[in-house]
């Protein structure tokens, strides 16, 4: 009976909240959202990365999107997402979208293992308070696809940067671009890696025309920014 109960208060919440149709699945859900309230749709934070989960954008897709609550105060406000393509319903989920004083970060949907490489299927974005400590977690499902876990990640537990391990930008003996700031004028050469390295390492390259070896640290696959040495 309780079961009967609890479904039928959610179809009439359902039901009581008007839809919202859009081909932009980001304006349907706002929308949907500034219904609850005046300014509601832009203190929540709607962005494509929160809709990963949904078909993307094309032709003769459709998003109708409807608010499962009607508390312009609440913290947390789940949005009924229906997707349609010429008119055939091919996907539906009930996503929860934050206001900002939230944050959206990226949490496994089962234990992984130290060493496991992660991906879109593994993980989900999940809405938590603030931690004050900007930078600390992945907020993004491209900050953990193609990385591999150090330690193991905790099932629903937010996942820290520092235990992932991105993936390699360069590998030793690849060539590198590196690129130097002297004042106003910008500077690019070609260099080799001499070891592996992830973006944001700092990797010994050598200059194949002087055979002189430096830091550079890594902004990206196959480049390299050079850190002038004291």
């Amino acid at each position: 009976m309780s079961s009967i109960l609890s479904l039928l208060i959610l179809w009439t919440a359902v039901s009581a909240q008007p839809a919202f149709s859009s081909q932009d699945p980001v304006q349907a859900v706002r929308n949907a959202l500034q219904n609850i309230s005046k300014d509601a749709g832009s203190s929540f934070v709607v962005t494509k990365e929160t809709l990963a989960s949904l078909p993307g954008p094309g032709k003769g897709i459709v998003y109708t999107a409807r608010p499962l609550g009607d508390d312009p105060g609440a913290r947390n406000i789940p949005v009924d997402v229906q997707v349609k393509k010429n008119g055939r319903a091919v996907a539906r989920r009930t996503l929860v979208f934050p206001r900002k004083n939230t944050e959206v970060r990226v949490v496994p949907l089962r234990d992984i293992q130290p060493g496991e490489m992660l991906d879109d299927r593994l993980v989900k974005l999940s809405a938590a308070r603030g931690s004050g400590q900007p930078g600390r977690y992945a907020s993004h499902l491209g900050q953990v696809s193609g990385s591999t876990a150090k330690i193991r990640l905790v099932a629903g537990r937010p996942i820290e940067l520092r235990h992932l391990k991105q993936p390699l930008a360069v590998k030793r003996g690849d060539k590198v671009t590196v690129k130097l700031n002297l004042g106003t004028m910008a500077v690019e050469m070609a260099g080799k890696a001499l070891e592996d390295g992830s973006t944001g390492d700092r990797i010994r390259v050598v200059n194949p025309r002087s055979g002189r070896s430096f830091m550079a640290k890594l902004i990206g696959p196959g480049t390299a920014k050079m850190e002038m040495e004291e």
